[in-house]
């Protein structure tokens, strides 16, 4: 016997009906299950939308989205933690629906324990390949950021920092984003 498997297009993918806890993204028509982010994921998830919200506000610089379903190509959806579309960008978007790869400015990854190796090498390919000029990823428990552009088909190292640095990158280089305000403190 023979188990065969169908790959599930990104149209199946937002007719699935998903249980609280549960997290999918579609990746080459395979879903991906992960668990909802933890305590020190959500609050540098969190913490990060304040920073950004009040810069893009303030200069009507476009829109913020969190885990919003992006789709990539006919068999590929993700849902960045963030993801940053410039306003005439926005513009073309549709409030009811999933956004478009072609959508995103910017997208930001928070590592969280078991996601390493997706952000760092299958989400770093993914959207390079699909033109996001600029990707952010910062590890909550390394207290790490970096800032990656587009150059070419690849991703290049813009900038970086750890622990209590001040960082700028783009799409936001005159932005300055303390670090220590995103990791969990203790007491």
């Amino acid at each position: 016997m023979k188990t065969q498997i169908a790959k599930i297009s990104a149209e199946q993918f937002h007719h699935i009906e998903v249980p609280g806890g549960i997290r999918l993204e579609l990746d080459d028509g395979e879903l991906i299950v992960s668990p909802s982010p933890r305590s020190h994921h959500s609050r540098v998830v969190a913490l990060l939308i304040g920073i950004l919200y009040a810069h893009i506000e303030a200069h009507d610089l476009g829109q913020l989205f969190t885990e919003l379903d992006t789709v990539f190509d006919l068999f590929s959806v993700r849902r960045p933690d963030l993801m940053f579309v410039t306003k005439k960008q926005s513009k073309k978007m549709d409030p009811e629906g999933p956004a478009s790869s072609n959508d995103a400015e910017l997208i930001v990854e928070v590592l969280s324990p078991g996601s390493e190796r997706i952000d760092r090498v299958t989400k770093f390919q993914q959207y390079a390949k699909a033109g996001i000029r600029y990707y952010w990823i910062l590890d909550p428990h390394q207290r790490t950021f970096e800032a990656y552009t587009l150059a070419g088909k690849s991703y290049r190292l813009q900038s970086k920092g750890r622990g209590n640095a001040t960082v700028q990158a783009k799409p936001f280089a005159d932005l300055a984003i303390p670090l220590q305000k995103l990791w969990w403190q203790e007491n």
